[in-house]
């Protein structure tokens, strides 16, 4: 067995791990009414209802503001208990109580089943984000919402370009937030814009009056990158094939789960480590692939909250037991970079890191 960087052995990645390239702006006259057509065309939507925004929070408080002039109740909202810590944040603020959903075992979104579970007449929006790219299962979710006469806010940040039964997401939802930076396909150099989709014109319009777009540099970035998706998600989708087709020879180790019904845009790969077999800690596991050069990170932190709702009670981390799913999977998931600077021969690195690390951790 070779010995772990992190224990004084050689490392796998003798040279720094790929970054993402950087893309050069386009150069439209006027980017913003550039970004709004093409986007159109995408979903096959009014130009109207797409909206260009300086900043997520900026985007956030609008959707409350725009709601509540609606008058769309809000006092309670249904949210992911994993994965949407952004938006859930972002909602907080406004003195809103957010009851939790329980996780699926198999993605990390909301599951339908912990949206029904968590219900109340009290509610009337709720919101779901696709988790690395993978959306959500939105014949059953939608159901739901239909069931309760629920709206539904779609954080599809991680998921431009994944599809659910053919459907584009950015379409689930009567409002839909596309984040800009991390690891998103819509990057602009990690700026923090967003661009809104609605599926009212009204609200559409009333978003389009209140949100200032971001400035136009911002916006030549992310026209280059929307019209380099095509590109950027064939490579991500072939190196997470290659991933795919050889961690089902890992015994410690479970590959990303998928549908048949969806096409993911791979924001991430996340892969889990077999806990019952795995002596190493998941924060052990990360920094010993770290010290093997190979760039990753815990894919989840648990959701906290201090109202009564919450995962973890008041006076320590211990989880409630209705989000078994939850408590569980931010410590057995692992997520990996995937993205244009990458290619076949990083993923044989990292696969050759993930056997050294798999050979020292299972029992």
């Amino acid at each position: 067995m070779k010995k772990l960087a992190i224990d004084g052995g050689e490392p796998i990645y003798k040279k720094p791990f790929p970054i993402r390239p950087k893309i050069n702006p386009e150069n439209d006259a006027n980017p913003k009414t550039s970004i709004q057509e093409e986007l159109s065309s995408y979903f096959n939507i009014d130009p109207k209802k797409i909206i260009p925004a300086v900043s997520y929070k900026l985007a956030c408080q609008e959707i409350v503001s725009v709601l509540k002039s609606s008058d769309i109740q809000l006092d309670n909202i249904l949210v992911p208990a994993i994965g949407a810590e952004r938006i859930s944040g972002e909602f907080r603020n406004f003195d809103i109580n957010l009851y939790l959903g329980e996780a699926d075992a198999d993605t990390g979104n909301i599951s339908a089943r912990g949206i029904a579970n968590s219900f109340t007449e009290n509610i009337h929006v709720m919101i779901c984000r696709h988790n690395f790219g993978h959306p959500v299962n939105f014949d059953e979710i939608s159901m739901i919402a239909k069931s309760h006469n629920s709206l539904i806010i779609e954080d599809a940040s991680a998921s431009m370009g994944a599809t659910y039964n053919r459907i584009k997401t950015g379409l689930f939802g009567d409002i839909a937030i596309f984040g800009f930076g991390e690891s998103h396909l819509l990057n602009a150099e990690g700026d923090s814009g967003a661009i809104l989709v609605a599926k009212d014109l009204a609200v559409a319009e009333k978003l389009n009056a209140k949100i200032q777009a971001p400035s136009n540099k911002t916006l030549q970035l992310i026209l280059a990158e929307f019209r380099n998706a095509e590109f950027e998600l064939l490579n991500r989708r072939k190196l997470a094939w290659e991933l795919d087709l050889e961690l089902r020879t890992f015994k410690g180790i479970q590959k990303m789960k998928h549908s048949s019904r969806i096409k993911h845009s791979y924001d991430k790969y996340v892969f889990r480590i077999r806990s019952l077999m795995w002596e190493r800690n998941l924060e052990d596991t990360v920094n010993a692939l770290l010290a093997e050069g190979i760039h990753c990170e815990a894919a989840y932190r648990p959701f906290k909250d201090s109202n009564k709702n919450r995962l973890s009670e008041k006076n320590g981390d211990s989880p409630r037991p209705e989000y078994p799913v939850a408590n569980r999977l931010p410590k057995e998931s692992i997520a990996l970079p995937l993205h244009g600077g990458m290619n076949y021969q990083d993923i044989e690195k990292i696969l050759s890191g993930l056997k050294k690390v798999e050979a020292a951790s299972i029992k």
